[in-house]
């Protein structure tokens, strides 16, 4: 079933994609977006319960992609779907740092002697 209606067609649509000032908008409103995303895992990262190392690694994987949010700029082909993947790429390592945080969580809830046991079953099962 197709609307004959006055509506628009598919082609207006696109052609209005590419309007400048409107993909200008998007591409600085994603920018903006993927900045917010780092500042808030680097504010979840200094109260993390993850180890020190992870949370370095984190931190390192941040500043890169906010250094990659920086160099892009919207002349570039395709400058605001790049800027999106980055943001996509932010809520990964907010992923990872949800993950890596309740694991760690977990593993000091534990006791002391399942956590001995557990490490010495696991290099037995090594095959080095």
């Amino acid at each position: 079933m197709t609307s004959t209606g006055t509506g628009r067609n598919r082609l207006s649509r696109l052609a209005a994609k590419e309007v400048p000032h409107r993909s200008e908008d998007r591409f600085f409103a994603a920018k903006a977006d993927v900045k917010k995303a780092c500042e808030e895992l680097l504010h979840t990262l200094r109260t993390s319960s993850a180890s020190a190392p992870m949370i370095a690694d984190l931190s390192t994987a941040v500043s890169r992609m906010e250094q990659q949010v920086k160099e892009i700029e919207p002349d570039e082909a395709k400058s605001a779907t790049i800027v999106r993947e980055l943001g996509k790429q932010v809520q990964h390592l907010q992923v990872a740092e949800d993950w890596v945080a309740h694991a760690e969580r977990v593993l000091d809830r534990l006791p002391c002697d399942v956590l001995v046991l557990r490490s010495a079953d696991y290099r037995e099962k090594l095959p080095f």
